[in-house]
C-alpha cells in the first residue's frame, strides 16, 4: 500500500509539472502606432523582376545577395525549391522533388533566414534546412540534410533551430478579451523545454505567425499573420517588446470540440518579415484576406521604434533586402493576379 502510495504521489508531482502551465507574460517595453499617427510614403515607382513573370509555377520568392532568386513553387511543379540568376535568368539548381518518397515532400512553405532556406513540409510534418552559401557555391552537387521530424508530438506550425535545439511556434497559444478566453500559453516552447497543455483550446489554425531570428542580437521575433501583434524575445524566451498595430482587427471566433476557428471573415496581417541588420522589415494587409487591395511595409530596429512606413497598392506578402539594404524585393501580384517579384529602391 505505501509503495502504491508513493508512485501515485510521484506520477502527482509529474502530471503537475507537465500540465503547469499558467504562463503570464510580463513585457519589458509596449508599443503601440496608429495609422493615422504616422507618415506613410505611398509607393508609385517600383519595377517587376522580368524573370518573375516566366516562373508560372511559382508561389514565393526571395533575393539573396543580391544576384540569386530563390523561389518556392506550387504544387504544379515538379520540384519545390529553384535558384536562379538574378542577373542571366539561367537556373542555378532546383531541390526536393514533389511525392511521397524518400527526401520528397508533399506540399511545403519556406521562409529565408539569413543564410538559411527553412522548407518544411507541413503535410508529412519534416523540414529540412538548406545552406544558402553552400548550395550557391556547389549547386547540383549540394547535398540536402536528411529531413528532420517536427510534429511527432504536436501539430505546430512552425519550427527553428538554435542551438542544437527547436524552437516551435506553440499551437496552443491564444487569448481572446472579447470572448473572455485566455489559454495562458507562451509563443514559443523549445524542444527540451516544457510542453504545452495540450487540454486547452487548439489554436493552431488563428495563432500561426512569422518566425525571424536575429542570431547576432540572439532575438526571436515574432509577426502575427492573424494578429495585429510583433512580438519580441531573446533566446532565453524572456518577453523583451511587444508592438500593437497599426490596426485593431475586429476579429471573431468560433470554438467547437476544443479548437478555436475563425468565425466568418479571415484577416491578415503581418504578411512577411526579414532581417536587415539593425533594423527589421515587416509587410501588413490588415484586411479581409478576400479583398486586400493593398499593403504595408513597415521598418523598425530591434527595439521595436518604427523607422520607416511605406504603402503599395497591391498584394505583397514575402519580403527581402539588397546588401546595402538600400533596396527591397517583394514577393506580390500584379493587376492581373500573377506572382511576380517587386523591386523598389530607397
Amino acid at each position: 500500500m505505501r509503495v502504491n502510495l508513493l508512485v501515485m504521489c510521484a506520477l502527482s508531482v509529474l502530471c503537475g509539472c507537465q500540465y503547469n502551465t499558467d504562463y503570464v507574460i510580463e513585457w519589458h517595453e509596449e508599443k503601440t502606432f496608429k495609422l493615422d499617427e504616422i507618415n506613410t510614403e505611398v509607393l508609385t515607382s517600383y519595377e517587376i523582376l522580368p524573370l518573375s513573370r516566366e516562373l508560372l509555377h511559382a508561389k514565393d520568392f526571395w533575393v539573396y545577395q543580391d544576384t540569386v532568386l530563390i523561389v518556392l513553387n506550387k504544387p504544379t511543379s515538379d520540384y519545390w525549391v529553384e535558384f536562379y540568376s538574378t542577373k542571366s535568368g539561367a537556373m542555378l539548381t532546383r531541390k526536393i522533388r514533389k511525392g511521397n518518397g524518400p527526401m520528397e515532400m508533399l506540399n511545403c512553405n519556406a521562409r529565408v533566414n539569413t543564410d538559411s532556406l527553412y522548407v518544411r513540409d507541413f503535410v508529412k510534418g519534416n523540414y529540412t534546412v538548406i545552406d544558402l552559401k553552400e548550395i550557391i557555391q556547389y549547386k547540383d552537387a549540394y547535398e540536402l540534410e536528411p529531413f528532420k521530424k517536427y510534429k511527432e508530438e504536436l501539430n505546430v506550425y512552425d519550427v527553428h533551430e538554435i542551438g542544437g535545439k527547436m524552437l516551435f511556434l506553440n499551437p496552443y497559444c491564444f487569448s481572446s478579451s472579447d470572448d473572455g478566453v485566455d489559454n495562458k500559453e507562451p509563443r514559443f516552447f523549445y524542444s527540451d523545454g516544457r510542453n504545452p497543455d495540450t487540454r486547452k483550446l487548439n489554436a493552431f489554425n488563428v495563432s500561426q505567425g512569422h518566425i525571424l531570428i536575429n542570431e547576432s542580437k540572439r532575438l526571436v521575433l515574432f509577426a502575427g499573420l492573424d494578429l495585429s501583434q510583433i512580438e519580441i524575445y531573446d533566446y532565453s524566451l524572456a518577453p523583451l517588446t511587444k508592438i500593437t498595430g497599426p490596426k485593431k482587427l475586429n476579429v471573431k471566433y468560433s470554438y467547437n470540440d476544443g479548437r478555436v476557428s475563425f468565425f466568418e471573415a479571415v484577416f491578415y496581417s503581418y504578411m512577411g518579415a526579414c532581417n536587415a541588420g539593425d533594423s527589421f522589415y515587416v509587410t501588413y494587409s490588415g484586411q479581409n484576406v478576400e479583398k486586400i487591395s493593398g499593403t504595408y511595409i513597415f521598418q523598425f530596429d530591434w527595439s521595436g521604434n518604427l523607422l520607416g512606413s511605406f504603402f503599395l497598392d497591391k498584394y505583397l506578402a514575402t519580403i527581402s533586402t539588397s546588401s546595402d539594404g538600400n533596396t527591397l524585393y517583394v514577393r506580390g501580384k500584379d493587376d492581373d493576379g500573377l506572382v511576380v517579384l517587386y523591386k523598389f529602391h530607397r
